[in-house]
């Protein structure tokens, strides 16, 4: 069998996989033993979240052979990410051109530009799984994430069609570049990249951009890029709801509807970690023609991120009680709220499902996002 696809990768409008989660599907596609990695550059929050989606699909990660070939070019990759590269499990870094790089202010002779990504059992089995992703992405939160990016992988998978077969004949020949660039590379260790932080001057990064910023930061999150920034983009957010708390009194149906810790993110608040009963902030909220509503979300003291929703029977519907909510993003700040049963419940949840975030709480109730 061989699977081609096309990922078109635009926090804005795509309802495809992101790159870093159709990274994780081809390498869960097939019991691989080594992974080679070429890119121009890399981020420390770059590579922990393509190690998140890698280490959730991999059965045998800690096993995987893994190689990286990562440029210094103009200093754009952090000496933190490749420390980091280097203390996974059976990892090893190489920099292509690096002594002549740290002797020449690391001004390259020539760019080192390649984005790919290659999945196999290894030199001595030919006839195994084999998985290819080339595209536009280096390993940083914005490449593998939110930034507009395009790549194409291809997945084999025996029994092999001749067609396939010709294919991926081909695809191995090429794919020899690997040994010769892997073979002139420099080593990287402790010692080199002391000497690399030494030089490497100050860079704008690309994951200070504002839609990765917060997830790209050192501080304590309440979630993390995986899968925060496939919550914080998308379109629509749904949960499911038992019977509110009474808050309005005993008598009237509530308002106040618990969410999962973090799921703040959609809301375009901070995923960093606050004290319990913190107010985030206040987003604008419309459920049909009713007036729009200022709604306050704050971090709740049963550790819990929790909506205050339009006043049922006011500028709200009749109850939530036993019901789905579902958000869509309208603008900056303001969205739509509207509740669902039966199919038009089932069709969100098919839709979060298919793009790879439909949860549960603990409790039971149901949840998920999509674009």
């Amino acid at each position: 069998m061989m699977k081609l696809s096309l990922v078109l990768q635009d926090s804005d409008s795509s309802e495809g996989p992101t790159i870093a989660r159709e990274l994780g599907e081809l390498g869960g596609a097939g019991p691989f033993r080594r992974l080679r990695v070429a890119v121009a550059y890399a981020t420390l929050s770059g590579c922990q979240d393509l190690v998140a989606h890698l280490k959730a699909k991999i059965k045998g990660w800690r096993s995987l052979q893994k190689e990286w070939l990562i440029s210094i070019d103009f200093g754009r990759t952090e000496s933190e990410a490749l420390k980091y590269l280097l203390g996974l499990p059976n990892s090893e870094v190489r920099i292509p051109s690096g002594e002549e790089l740290l002797g020449r202010s690391l001004i390259p002779y020539r760019c080192f530009h390649p984005k790919t990504f290659v999945f196999d059992c290894g030199i001595d089995d030919l006839n195994g799984p084999f998985a290819l992703l080339v595209g536009s992405g280096n390993i940083t939160l914005s490449g593998l994430n939110t930034g507009v990016e395009h790549a194409t992988s291809i997945l084999w998978v025996p029994p092999y069609s001749g067609r396939g077969k010709v294919f991926l004949h081909k695809a191995r020949r090429q794919l020899d570049w690997w040994d010769d660039a892997w073979r002139a590379a420099s080593l990287s260790n402790e010692e080199f990249l002391l000497r690399y932080a030494r030089i490497r001057p100050p860079n704008p990064k690309e994951d200070q951009s504002h839609a990765v910023r917060s997830f790209a930061s050192r501080r304590t999150r309440e979630v993390e890029s995986f899968p925060g920034l496939a919550w914080a983009h998308a379109r629509c957010f749904w949960i499911q709801t038992y019977a509110l708390y009474k808050n309005l009194g005993k008598q009237r149906p509530g308002n106040q509807l618990d969410l999962k810790r973090g799921s703040r993110v959609y809301f375009g608040f901070s995923p960093d970690s606050v004290p319990r009963n913190t107010v985030l902030g206040s987003i604008t909220v419309q459920y049909q023609d009713a007036p729009p509503r200022e709604c306050n979300i704050r971090f709740a003291d049963n550790s819990m991120d929790k909506i205050n929703l339009p006043i049922p029977g006011e500028d709200g519907p009749l109850t939530y009680d036993n019901t789905v909510v579902h958000f869509e993003r309208t603008g900056a700040g303001l969205f739509r709220v509207s509740l669902g049963r039966g199919r038009n419940s089932q069709a969100w949840r098919n839709r979060s499902a298919k793009q790879g975030t439909l949860y549960n709480l603990a409790g039971g109730r149901a949840f998920g996002f999509y674009n």
